[in-house]
């Protein structure tokens, strides 16, 4: 079965990060891990994602720790699996 990486863009959005995960787990295909990428949040988003993160081990949390926006996470998820040697279907999932 193949493994899926959906990767979640993370930007001042602590309220709804939670169930933006939820939401993807909560899916039939259960081959899935979580790639959080927060982009510099002021709100505690990063603080959510980690608590998270700690919960599950199929949560991974990228701290980008500066606003760039979304088309350059997008890029920078990309690189990060191709640099890792994984080529797993990737699925971008947005938490607002």
């Amino acid at each position: 079965m193949m493994n899926v990486h959906v990767v979640i863009p993370v930007y001042n959005c602590k309220g709804y990060v939670k169930e933006a995960v939820d939401s993807v787990f909560n899916q039939p295909y259960r081959n899935i891990d979580v790639v959080l990428i927060d982009d510099g949040s002021e709100d505690g988003s990063y603080e959510v994602c980690d608590e998270i993160a700690e919960e599950n081990t199929r949560i991974y949390v990228i701290d980008r720790n500066f606003n760039v926006a979304y088309i350059d996470d997008k890029v920078y998820g990309e690189v990060e699996f191709i640099k890792s040697g994984t080529e797993p279907e990737v699925i971008w999932w947005q938490a607002e």
